[in-house]
């Protein structure tokens, strides 16, 4: 398994970003990017990624909201599908030189299991490492207000909200304020975009970004 700053033949790369950020919509600009250029990608996402692992991602976002699990759990079902999802689809993929997009990772367990759910953010990062000694080479998180995001979910889903969605204002709040940390504790590894500009302006500056990463002198959309 690739360690924390080790180095495999592919590229990790993580999209962040709270509900409605447009995260599954740059994902998919950047594959269709990679794509193009002829760079070997995998599409892929957390919690899931394997038949077990979205079971698990079944259980985290649809379980009753009034079962009360607790902020332990949820950080052992998410680590627990994390170990699947990267031993058998990331691992090998980055090892045979494939780079890999992946749909949230660590940060948002730091955001919404740590800063959000109030469980010691040391904690989470240190048992985080532990069960899966990785981290991406490179992170987008897109930043919006919860207000904002909400809205989106709200008229993407018509209502229908599982149960991170369904958390109040103030719970998303925390979850922003997280990721914010996280892209100040990381800056060489996160880069924020503003997610508040359209589909469009936004692709073209995570494009730009990856582009000069991987050595383009122009953007190349």
């Amino acid at each position: 398994m690739k360690e924390a700053g080790q180095s495999l033949g592919g590229l990790f790369i993580t999209v962040e970003g709270g509900e409605g950020s447009g995260k599954s919509s740059l994902l998919r600009r950047l594959s269709e990017w990679l794509a193009t250029h002829d760079f070997p990608h995998i599409m892929t996402r957390e919690p899931g990624g394997t038949p077990v692992a979205e079971e698990l991602r079944a259980l985290l976002l649809h379980a009753h909201k009034g079962n009360g699990m607790l902020p332990l759990t949820e950080l052992l079902i998410i680590l627990a599908a994390r170990l699947e999802h990267v031993e058998k689809v990331i691992s090998p993929a980055l090892h045979a030189g494939t780079t890999v997009l992946c749909d949230r990772f660590i940060d948002s367990t730091m955001a919404y299991q740590a800063y959000a759910r109030g469980y010691p953010a040391d904690r989470v990062w240190d048992l985080a490492l532990d069960i899966v000694p990785l981290l991406p080479d490179m992170t987008f998180y897109l930043d919006v207000s919860a207000k904002i995001s909400l809205s989106r979910v709200e008229q993407r889903q018509h209502g229908v909200r599982d149960r991170l969605e369904a958390e109040g204002l103030h719970f998303h709040e925390r979850v922003r304020e997280g990721f914010l940390t996280m892209a100040r504790r990381c800056p060489d590894r996160i880069v924020v975009l503003d997610a508040s500009r359209t589909e469009e302006a936004l692709a073209r500056a995570a494009i730009d970004f990856l582009a000069h990463r991987l050595g383009f002198k122009d953007v190349l959309c």
